[in-house]
């Protein structure tokens, strides 16, 4: 039932249903969420949670809250623990890529960053590795569709919180 009603959320937050209030729309996510969900921990049901409230803020103010990507990291401090396998220094690399390439050339959001660095201390090393590979085939995808339709130039942004979102509830759900 949560995948459903997150597909649903996603095409919802895609279509920008208007008459739809913010506030409204997060009485309905955690009620039903918390509901209809049990094969889950009760902290990834808060993330899950927490980032169907983020995409909803990116897409429509292009801004990610830090103090949702503050706890998200929180959520996620008894899960983290300080193993220094191989996951571990691709998965930090990769986020210290991110973060240069993003102070460098402005090309990611610094809001994003954060959050998966939040993420990275809240699904450990091995899951972060597979949030990371299906956030990189969403992003590949959107640039192509939005290539081919939207005739678009290297200055349009879209928003990154909800392909992270997605890649999110794969992992959670996919293990």
């Amino acid at each position: 039932m949560t995948l459903i009603f997150a597909i649903f959320s996603l095409y919802a937050l895609f279509k920008r249903y208007e008459d739809i209030k913010l506030s409204t729309y997060q009485a309905i996510s955690m009620s039903l969420l918390l509901v209809g969900t049990s094969c889950i921990h009760v902290k990834e049901q808060i993330a899950i949670i927490l980032m169907l409230h983020i995409s909803i803020i990116d897409i429509k103010e292009n801004i990610i809250p830090n103090i949702l990507s503050v706890l998200i990291f929180i959520l996620g401090t008894n899960y983290f623990s300080v193993d220094m396998t191989i996951e571990t220094i691709i998965s930090l690399i990769f986020l210290f890529i991110l973060a240069l390439t993003s102070i460098v050339s402005g090309s990611i959001g610094f809001g994003d960053i954060k959050l998966l660095i939040a993420l990275y201390i809240f699904l450990g090393s091995n899951r972060f590795i597979g949030l990371l590979f299906y956030l990189c085939l969403f992003l590949f995808l959107a640039s192509i569709s939005l290539f081919f339709t939207r005739n678009a130039s290297k200055k349009q942004t879209f928003a990154m919180a909800p392909a992270i979102f997605v890649a999110f509830i794969l992992v959670i759900f996919g293990g």
